[in-house]
């Protein structure tokens, strides 16, 4: 049995290996069909694997099949497993593989014209390029997604400011040429909300742009826009002269090599591209809104014609492709069912000579095969007892050593959790690479605790003490502990925050914090916290000299000079100004005195003003 199960896994996943291979070089070679017919094969195989790497990457694979097929309901369908797959792995390139599926999934219910879903995973890789300080293609790619959207929902105010920050960004990395496209989509927004000067202005600047980089199609394009901006201005035989000079460019640019003849509303093209025909199609739309401005309704009529036979022509071919596409797929299919019978046929035969060599055999060991039976079921029984009690008692072992590492009330982490970690850091930087990263400490005190509890009562205060936890644990990183150091005070271990991120990370903490109250029963409390903060090692002192523990004692110092100057604030203790050995006896035991002499530099980073209780 068992070296069937190893069997059994072992051929899911050479199955997967081989079929996944297959379809990803099928894929970048561009032979999406055939990529296509192999795929219900690696599927089989995925849902089997035991291994979340091959689930992952696998229906990601998939996912991205699917969607270059246009069938993005079940691209989605294969990106969500992905997604969910994701979050059972470890390491440090699963924050950025979630961002890309979140953008993945955000694509696709764009596709799916689902505009809430898709706005809200676009959101979604918004806040976690932000929150992991990520500056990448991602946060472009997302901003002119979140641009689309808003236009496709006609929140054309929205796509604009989405489409400016996009162009920020293109020329804050130096990707000036590909500013054209987003130019184009911002200056069709204000075109769409009438705002016709700051559209021309745009205009004219891509216009520019695309003459600098010798993009003429680009610069055609604008012409033609500012050709409709005229006519929609009241300069109706001017922008329509300059339009129909550029739909002349147009129709000559898009049907190189290809056959047309003229036609009494227009003219018929016998297109290869069908994105050529979506494109011209858009433009005799804004050819016949413009006739329609100008009163030039036989035009415009002649316009709207052209128009709806160009998308005609294009569902046309479209399902004429789709249909040779399944055909295919189908002659395909069949003939691999063929081959299958075939190889079924050839096993049945080979099975019946298998079976009958095994009645044979079966005769002459019945006997020693029912002892061993009767053994084996009582070996049987009681591995089960065995395994069973084992299962009980690894489960009540990993209770006790959660419960052993967090605070029952508030569920973050308790002092022992510290100390263990602490420990662990200590043992890496004593380890032969001397490898260890800088870790920042936050202690926060909750302001006015004892009157919450007086006016409220306790369990208002547990309810407090719940709510920011919570919040703290929706504002530090995967990496970072939040702790219950006692009381009200909540300690925060930030591993990796360079010293340019302290003050706006302090800030975000205390704003999360304060800036909303926290709700009780028909109450709303208002909470603030003060704090200390300081970084480990702190000065360039080795820790065998100023440990985590000694640190300890300064920020409790930090955090009641905080209390003292009107609380709703932290005290980041920065660098020392003395020698250590100098600078020593103040720092334990007067930290006010020590910073009127100057022998240590703090700063202070206020909180949030309170929001008036109700």
């Amino acid at each position: 049995n068992q070296n069937g199960k190893e069997l059994i896994l072992w051929s899911n996943s050479w199955g997967s290996l081989r079929y996944g291979t297959e379809i990803q070089c099928l894929y970048w070679q561009d032979r999406l069909n055939d990529a296509i017919i192999k795929a219900d094969k690696l599927q089989f195989y995925i849902q089997k694997a035991t291994d979340p790497r091959v689930r992952y990457f696998y229906n990601l694979l998939l996912g991205d099949l699917y969607f270059q097929d246009l069938q993005y309901s079940r691209a989605l369908q294969h990106y969500v497993v992905s997604l969910k797959t994701l979050m059972e792995m470890d390491g440090e390139a699963k924050v950025r593989r979630k961002i890309m599926l979140n953008q993945r999934i955000a694509k696709a219910h764009a596709k799916l014209k689902d505009w809430r879903a898709a706005t809200e995973f676009a959101q979604q890789v918004m806040d976690d390029l932000i929150k992991y300080d990520l500056k990448s293609f991602e946060l472009r790619d997302v901003l002119i997604l979140q641009g689309y959207i808003a236009s496709n929902e006609k929140r054309h105010e929205n796509a604009i400011q989405f489409y400016k920050r996009a162009i920020a960004y293109e020329k804050q990395y130096g990707y000036e040429p590909w500013i054209l496209p987003l130019e184009n989509n911002l200056g069709s927004s204000l075109v769409a909300l009438e705002q016709y000067d700051a559209a021309k202005e745009v205009f004219i600047l891509s216009m520019e742009r695309a003459k600098q980089f010798e993009k003429e199609y680009d610069a055609e394009l604008m012409k033609f826009k500012l050709g409709y901006v005229d006519v929609m201005q009241g300069a109706h035989q001017a922008g329509l002269v300059q339009m129909q000079a550029a739909m002349e460019y147009f129709r000559e640019r898009h049907s190189i090599g290809l056959h047309y003849t003229a036609m009494q509303a227009g003219m018929e093209y016998f297109w290869d591209d069908k994105d050529s025909i979506k494109q011209l199609a858009t433009y005799y739309e804004w050819l016949a809104k413009a006739y329609a401005a100008a009163s030039m309704h036989k035009e415009q009529a002649e316009a709207l014609v052209v128009h709806i036979q160009l998308l005609q022509d294009v569902q046309v071919a479209e399902r004429e492709t789709k249909l040779n596409e399944l055909n295919n797929r189908y002659d395909t299919k069949t003939q691999e069912k063929a081959a299958e019978i075939a190889l079924l046929e050839q096993e049945k035969v080979l099975q019946q000579q298998l079976l009958e060599n095994e009645r044979l055999r079966r005769q002459t060991t019945i006997i020693v095969v029912g002892i061993v039976g009767m053994a084996a079921l009582l070996l049987l029984y009681f591995y089960r007892k065995v395994a069973i009690a084992n299962q009980k008692l690894n489960s009540i072992n990993k209770q006790l050593a959660h419960q052993s590492a967090r605070d029952p009330l508030t569920g973050v982490f308790n002092r022992r959790a510290l100390q263990q970690y602490m420990q662990k850091r200590g043992m890496k930087r004593r380890s032969i690479d001397k490898v260890a990263s800088s870790t920042c400490l936050l202690l926060l005190d909750i302001d006015h605790f004892k009157h919450i509890n007086d006016q409220y009562g306790h369990t208002a205060g547990d309810a407090v003490l719940i709510a920011i936890c919570d919040r703290l644990l929706t504002t530090v990183r995967e990496q970072d502990m939040v702790v219950r150091w006692g009381g009200e005070e909540i300690l925060l271990v930030l591993e990796n925050l360079s010293p340019e991120q302290h003050h706006a990370f302090v800030e975000r903490v205390l704003k999360k914090i304060g800036e909303v109250p926290v709700s009780y029963e028909d109450c709303l409390i208002n909470v603030t916290a003060s704090g200390g903060f300081i970084q480990l090692p702190f000065a360039g002192i080795d820790e065998t000299q100023l440990g985590w523990e000694q640190l300890m004692q300064i920020i409790d110092l930090a955090l009641y000079r905080s209390k003292a100057n009107g609380r709703n604030q932290v005290c980041v203790v920065n660098h020392l100004n003395v020698d250590y050995a100098d600078a020593k006896s103040q720092l334990f035991s007067d930290l006010g005195k020590a910073v009127d002499d100057g022998v240590v530099d703090i700063s202070t980073i206020c909180g949030p003003a309170m929001v008036p209780a109700q």
